[in-house]
C-alpha cells in the first residue's frame, strides 16, 4: 500500500514514504531475527534436555544445572535491587521536600494574611477608640467574648455554660426564625426538626463553634445589638436592632478574625482604648 502511494506522489513525498518503508522493514527484520534467535535457543535447550535423559542423567541434576545457570546469569540482581532501593529513597526524599516547600509557602501566605488582617482591623477600630481584647481560641470563643462584653457593658457575670444555654433555648423557642438558615452539612438540605433539636443540644452541651445565628439569639436574649468588626468591611456588621440598648449600657462590640488564629475563624471582645 505504501509503495503504491510512493509511486503516485511528489518526489518529496515519495522520499518520505520510502524512508518510512525502509524503517519499517528494518524493524521487521530486527524483530524477525530476535524471534529466530529465541526459537533456536529454545530448540537447543530442548535438545540438551533430551540428550541428558538419553544418557540417563537424573532429572534433578538437569534442574540443578538450569537453576545454577539462572543464578549465574542473575548475579547482578542484588546490585540492581540496591540501586532500585536507592532510587525509591531518593524519590521519597524529593516528595518530602516538595511537601515541605508547599507547607512553608502556605505558612508564609497565612502569616501574610494574618498580618494584613491585623493591620486592617486596627485601622478600622481606631476611629471608634477600640482595641482587641484576646479571648482563648477554642470552640467557646464567641461565648467568652460575649461574657467579657457583659462584664464591661452590664457589669454582669456569666459562665460559658450559661451563655450556651441562653443561645440554645432561644433558638428552640424561635425555631421558625432559625431553621430556614440551618443546613445539614452532609446532605446540603435544610435541617429537619429532629436535626435542629440535635444541633441545639450540641450548642448547649459541647464546644461547638458559634457564629452569626448564635449571636442573633444572644442579641435577642439581652435585648442589645451586637456590632461585629471585621477586616474585610469598612462598617461593622450589626446583629439585632441597633436602636435598642442594654438597660445598663450597650451595644456589645466583638471582632471577627479569619486568619489570625491557627484553628480558623475566631471572635474576640473589643474594649475602649485607655487614654
Amino acid at each position: 500500500m505504501m509503495k503504491k502511494q510512493a509511486k503516485s506522489g511528489s518526489k518529496d513525498k515519495k522520499k518520505n514514504i520510502m524512508a518510512e518503508i525502509a524503517i519499517l522493514e528494518s524493524e521487521l527484520d530486527s524483530k524477525h531475527d530476535s524471534e529466530m534467535r529465541e526459537i533456536k535457543s529454545n530448540l537447543q535447550n530442548q535438545k540438551q534436555i533430551q540428550t541428558q535423559f538419553e544418557s540417563n542423567t537424573e532429572p534433578s541434576e538437569i534442574v540443578s544445572t538450569n537453576i545454577n545457570s539462572l543464578e549465574t546469569g542473575n548475579s547482578t540482581n542484588p546490585k540492581n535491587a540496591k540501586q532500585r532501593q536507592k532510587m525509591r529513597k531518593q524519590k521519597k526524599m524529593e516528595e518530602m521536600e516538595r511537601l515541605q516547600n508547599e507547607a512553608e509557602a502556605e505558612a508564609d501566605g497565612m502569616e501574610d494574611n494574618k498580618q494584613a488582617e491585623i493591620e486592617a482591623l486596627e485601622k478600622l477600630l481606631e476611629p471608634h477608640n477600640l482595641i482587641v481584647h484576646q479571648v482563648q481560641a477554642n470552640g467557646h470563643c464567641l461565648y467568652n467574648a460575649m461574657i467579657d462584653q457583659l462584664k464591661i457593658v452590664g457589669n454582669e457575670e456569666f459562665t460559658v455554660l450559661q451563655m450556651r444555654d441562653f443561645a440554645a433555648n432561644y433558638m428552640r423557642k424561635n425555631k421558625d426564625d432559625f431553621m430556614p438558615f440551618m443546613v445539614n452539612e452532609s446532605s446540603g438540605e435544610m435541617m429537619t426538626a429532629e436535626e435542629f433539636e440535635e444541633h441545639c443540644d450540641d450548642i448547649a452541651n459541647t464546644a461547638l463553634w458559634g457564629g452569626q445565628l448564635e449571636l442573633t439569639a444572644l442579641s435577642n436574649v439581652f435585648q442589645t445589638p451586637i456590632f461585629v468588626y471585621m477586616s474585610t468591611s469598612k462598617e461593622p456588621l450589626v446583629i439585632g436592632d441597633a436602636s435598642k440598648s442594654h438597660s445598663k449600657g450597650g451595644p456589645f462590640h466583638l471582632s471577627y478574625h479569619k486568619h489570625a488564629y491557627g484553628l480558623g475563624e475566631h471572635y474576640n471582645s473589643l474594649r475602649k482604648r485607655l487614654v
